[in-house]
Formats: structure tokens, sequence, C-alpha cells
């Protein structure tokens, strides 16, 4: 599993947060590492491939439903 690049950091609650912004990740930030995961707005590292693709199968369905 690959950890959190240093251009980042994690917040309390496990959100990530780039160099560019606060307390949130920049889309083209995120768009440069597949293991981070915008999970309604706020972003999340998910280094497990499995648990990633169950998570975005999940809010795929989750968004498809409404």
């Amino acid at each position: 599993m690959r950890r959190i690049p240093r251009d980042l950091r994690e917040g309390h609650s496990g959100d990530l947060a780039c160099s560019h912004r606060d307390v949130s990740c920049f889309d083209a930030c995120a768009a440069r590492h597949p293991e981070i995961v915008d999970v309604y707005g706020q972003h999340f590292w998910i280094a497990d491939e499995v648990e990633r693709t169950d998570l975005l199968r999940s809010l795929a369905n989750e968004r498809g439903a409404r």
C-alpha cells in the first residue's frame, strides 16, 4: 500500500488537504493519485485497491438511486 504523499496532509477525520488549500483537496491534485477518493466533496486516501473499488461502487450505487 502506498503512503500519503508529502504534498497532502490528513485531517482529524481522515479527510485530505493538499498544499494548495487549507482544509480540502484541489481536484487537479486529487486526480494525480488513484488512491484519492472524493466522498461527497471531501477527499480520502484509500490505499487498499479492493476497499477503494468497493467504496467507489457503493458511491455509484447511491448516486444512481437518487
